[in-house]
């Protein structure tokens, strides 16, 4: 009778063997049976149980041979003991052995063998599992409809006995067995499947279930599930790598779930991102291709020297019996040696050409993998290594700033935080990339510490209360529970935390809200796709309600370099590798990520993080006195109105969402222009119709409206359209900038620019405004028609336009001394401030001045008229006062209305 430590070792053994840890159940059988081999009880039932175990954990671990002949021994020594169970079990391995091999009469034999047993004996336990070998049995060699009704039996079976592996195992069959048009009842098997074995721990088949799930939405080309059962594969992966089970099954599981996102990626149009884990999944499915090959070839040469020794057997026993008869028979034998002779030597030359074949084949595919992994390794050093490069200059550019941090002069300080900030954000995008770096290699650690997780959290979130506060955005952060402890990587976790809430921040509006909920969940309720069954696990929302994501953007949010709005009217800037990173630490924590979103609601990121404590020696976390790194307030900006003083500088509007540039820009050229901000491309164009500047500078890519579209806008508006635009931008490219150019941008200047080619640009346009001016007040006059375009003529523009109508409301009121702006206001449509700055604009002259001039140019006209007195001239032109007529007159032309006429008086004697 074996004592009850050894019958609980052997419930662990096939507790073990349920999940397919084969390598744990054969770590617990190996001393076992050493004990039992001391005490001579290896031939007892309860010995020959723990052989059957043995031989089971090295049939699921490949190792077939081996189990075989433990097999074949324990079915001799169970018939001695008439041990009817251990009989069963036995043949039905040994019958999945031999299927193995594709040796089927044996498979078959055993099958009915066994399957006579359990109804002679009455083993109804066992029928499930007969029932689940007779079923692949039929898939493999015979009727695929009958495979089908054996796999629905053992479903039926196994759930009424509450036979969970058996079930499990009905339900792949069933999965594997329906035709392709019944999609929808493979799912359902397949999603029954993973939740027993997710009940018995199997974690290495959940894995495989879900890789399952994802070709076959690929085959549906339904992109989103894909990916979605896609991330749960790898996250399972994870969770078997954290537990240090580098096998050979994972390694293929992963080489196939890397191929999976590689064609996912390349239907969805991103073939540089298939590339990536196209290259990553070679290598992998290469070394499992490798294995298997030699794996077939010692099998076949395994098989043929078997079957040379049973040949061998079968002469020699007939050469004993035909011994009396060697005269009658001997033309027989030696027919039937030269026959098996032939025989043999045809089948060792072609075993000898598929394995030569096989081999010619694995060198050729290795040789193209070991290309890509070439090229892939000095496209990852060179990347990394130039990222190193920049954390130099970075050094010096961070030190330097806060060296002049310490000057007691503001003016220095804010140019050194400035700087600081904007050092520190490169440097933290260095990081990242080499972080990516890092995961690709595999050579990212985890420091776990042990702790409480909810404080941390908590910790963290409170960097970005005043960043939140200063853009008007509520922030909260509430757990359910105050406390949960776990082991987790700090550092990680607060790259994870920062992108999340930082991205929210970015998206979301003023008066907007921003929740970070964290929660205990049991295993039970964590989402199939998760892969985090079994344990507690920690679930961290970040909710925003931001201007959401697009649902086709969804399935790429977390590609590395991806963002979710191309335009250039896309929020905020950003490089596509924080949500990448996101992902690919929350998997190497072994948990889980997913996002759900709506245009016009917010958007709402799902983080699951086991709750474990996977190292026993884990560091304790104790919350800091400082708060940790986090965001900073924005520099103060340009304030959004400036208060317009009665001055000689030009009016400069400067339309830019970066608070950083703009502060920049501002610190540059205010000692020369009185300058007023806008922080998008539509309060821009409102500012410049309200304002009517001397001169924009704007950006390219902006919310609401972009560059080209304010350029646009105020160039095609009678309001703006002469204000010279300088469009500021990195799309540096010929096609960028010509499309700047079209729609009407005066000049074009990249980031990042030289302070003096801005200057020089500015100057340029102030001097071309200038010489428009004494353009316009030179030759424009009351009497000069407006061009037009039916004789091949240039067109009238905006301005030409503009200063016609003011010319035509003047002329038809020139004789009425009230005639002034409000006139002007009128026949343009426009207000006092936008008459009066486009009018000084393009002639130099306030609207009162330029009325006056043109009295005064009509004036020159009427006093060549002899019958016409000064005083009726200045009348006839709307003076009201002949005196206030002639000093007019004296001061815009150098002399009295009386010398003119003397000296037209003179010319004409």
């Amino acid at each position: 009778m074996p004592s009850i430590p050894s019958e609980r070792i052997l419930s662990r053994v096939e507790a073990h063997l349920r999940a397919c840890r084969n390598d744990s159940a054969l770590a617990l059988t190996d001393p076992l049976l050493t004990q039992l081999g001391a005490q001579g009880k290896l031939d007892m039932p309860f010995g020959l149980r723990v052989q059957l175990a043995e031989a089971t954990a090295l049939e699921q671990s490949s190792h077939d041979d081996l189990a075989l002949k433990k097999l074949l021994a324990i079915q001799r020594m169970s018939q001695q003991t008439s041990d009817w169970e251990l009989q069963a079990k036995a043949g039905l391995q040994l019958a999945l052995i031999y299927e193995k091999v594709h040796r089927l009469d044996q498979s078959r034999d055993w099958l009915a063998q066994s399957k006579a047993i359990i109804e002679q004996q009455g083993l109804t336990r066992l029928y499930p599992l007969y029932t689940v070998r007779k079923a692949s049995w039929e898939r493999h060699f015979g009727d695929k409809m009958m495979a089908q009704r054996l796999a629905q039996q053992a479903v039926q079976t196994a759930s009424g006995q509450g036979l969970l592996k058996e079930e499990a195992d009905g339900h792949l069959l069933l999965a594997a067995l329906l035709p392709a048009s019944a999609i929808d009842e493979q799912l359902r098997h397949s999603f029954a499947a993973v939740r027993l074995f997710r009940q018995l721990g199997d974690l290495e088949t959940i894995g495989f279930m879900y890789e399952a799930i994802t070709r076959k939405y690929i085959q549906q080309t339904k992109w989103a599930q894909a990916l979605h059962y896609n991330d749960s594969t790898l996250a399972v992966v994870g969770r078997i790598l954290a537990t240090h089970q580098d096998t050979l099954p994972v390694d293929v599981l992963l080489g196939h779930a890397f191929e999976a996102r590689a064609t996912i990626y390349q239907q969805r149009g991103l073939p540089d991102s298939a590339l990536v884990f196209m290259r990553r999944s070679i290598p992998l499915l290469l070394e499992a291709q490798n294995k298997e090959v030699h794996t077939q070839i010692a099998n076949i040469e395994s098989r043929y020297q078997n079957e040379r020794k049973q040949k061998q057997i079968e002469e020699q026993t007939m050469a004993l019996r035909l011994k009396n008869n060697q005269l009658l028979l001997s033309g027989i034998i030696g027919f039937l040696v030269l026959t098996m002779a032939v025989g043999l030597l045809v089948g060792y030359r072609r075993q000898r050409a598929d394995k030569q074949h096989l081999h010619t084949q694995y060198a050729i595919i290795r040789q193209q993998a070991d290309t890509l992994q070439r090229l892939d390794t000095a496209k990852t050093r060179l990347f990394t290594n130039i990222s190193h490069e920049f954390r130099t200059p970075l050094t010096v550019i961070n030190g330097l700033a806060t060296q002049l941090g310490q000057s007691t002069d503001d003016s220095i300080q804010e140019t050194a935080t400035l700087i600081g900030r904007n050092g520190k954000n490169l440097l933290h995008l260095v990081n990242q990339i080499l972080d990516l770096a890092q995961i690709d290699n595999g050579s990212m650690p985890i420091s776990w510490v042990h702790g409480n997780s909810i404080t941390y959290l908590q910790y963290l979130t409170e960097s970005f209360y005043s960043l939140a506060q200063q853009r008007e955005i509520r922030l909260v952060f509430y757990a359910e529970q105050p406390t949960v402890l776990m082991d987790f990587d700090a550092g990680k976790l607060q790259t994870i935390l920062t992108n999340l809430v930082g991205n929210a921040l970015k998206f979301t509006p003023r008066q907007g809200r921003i929740v970070i909920h964290a929660k205990v969940l049991p295993g039970t309720a964590c989402p199939a796709e998760a892969g985090l069954a079994g344990s507690q696990f920690l679930q961290l929302n970040v909710q925003d309600t931001g201007s959401g994501i697009a649902e086709h953007e969804l399935p790429h949010i977390f590609d590395r370099f991806y963002q979710t709005n191309e335009s250039s009217t896309r929020h905020n800037e950003g490089t596509g590798i924080g949500l990448a990173l996101v992902h690919e630490l929350t998997t190497l924590l072994g948990g889980h990520i997913a996002v759900e979103s709506r245009i016009g609601k917010g958007t709402t990121f799902a983080l699951m993080l086991p709750i474990q404590q996977r190292d026993p020696e884990a560091t304790p976390w104790e919350p800091a006195h400082t708060r940790p790194n986090g965001a900073k307030p924005d520099v103060l900006a340009p304030a959004t109105y400036l208060p317009l003083t009665a001055t000689d500088k030009p009016l400069l509007l400067l339309i830019e969402d970066n608070a950083d540039v703009a502060t920049y820009i501002n610190g540059l050229l205010q000692r020369d222009y009185q300058i007023t901000w806008a922080e998008n491309g539509k309060i821009g164009i409102e500012r410049a119709w309200e304002l009517v500047p001397d001169i924009i500078i704007s950006d390219v890519m902006m919310p609401e409206k972009d560059g080209y579209d304010v350029c646009h806008t105020l160039k095609t508006d009678e309001r703006s359209s002469h204000i010279p635009i300088i469009l500021l931008t990195a799309k540096a490219t010929q096609a960028d900038k010509l499309t700047g150019l079209k729609t009407g941008a005066d000049a074009y200047l990249e980031k990042p620019f030289q302070t003096d080619e801005l200057f020089v640009r500015l100057n340029n346009l102030v001097s071309l405004r200038k010489r428009l001016q004494a353009t316009y007040s030179q030759t424009i006059r009351l009497t000069a028609p407006l061009p037009v375009g039916d004789d091949g003529s240039p067109a009238p523009t905006l301005d030409e336009q503009f200063l016609a109508k003011i010319n035509t409301v003047i002329a038809d009121h020139i004789d009425n001394p009230d005639l002034g702006v409000g006139h002007l206001c009128a026949a343009t449509n426009l207000s006092n401030t936008q008459v009066f700055r486009k009018l000084k604009a393009l002639t130099g002259l306030n609207p009162t001045l330029y009325v006056r001039r043109q009295r005064l140019e009509r004036a020159v006209g009427l006093l060549q008229n002899p019958a016409l007195n000064v005083a009726e001239v200045a009348y006839a032109v709307g003076f009201a006062d002949p005196n206030y007529f002639s000093r007019a007159f004296t001061e815009t032309f150098g002399h009295p209305p009386d010398a003119l006429r003397k000296r037209l008086k003179t010319k004409m004697v």
